[in-house]
């Protein structure tokens, strides 16, 4: 799930899936800016076929914490 995870912010933030580490967070990522986080936000609600909360969303800040949450709704 991580890999998948790291594609989608790759392809969010414009670069290549290699640049953003596994354990990446918003702060460490170029181009990871508020904006973007809500691009980011719509585009793994289409990739993983879930439906974020407005408190989810702001705390999904790292791949981590993003994982966590698409296992807690079951993300596919």
């Amino acid at each position: 799930m991580k890999e998948r995870i790291r594609v989608v912010i790759a392809d969010v933030v414009g670069a290549n899936p290699e640049e953003i580490p596994l354990d990446a967070h918003q702060e460490g990522v170029s181009g990871w800016n508020s904006i973007r986080h809500m691009n980011l936000v719509i585009a793994l609600e289409k990739e993983f076929q879930v439906r974020f909360s407005d408190l989810q969303i702001a705390e999904m800040m790292s791949i981590a914490l993003i994982e966590d949450t698409l296992l807690e709704l079951g993300g596919k």
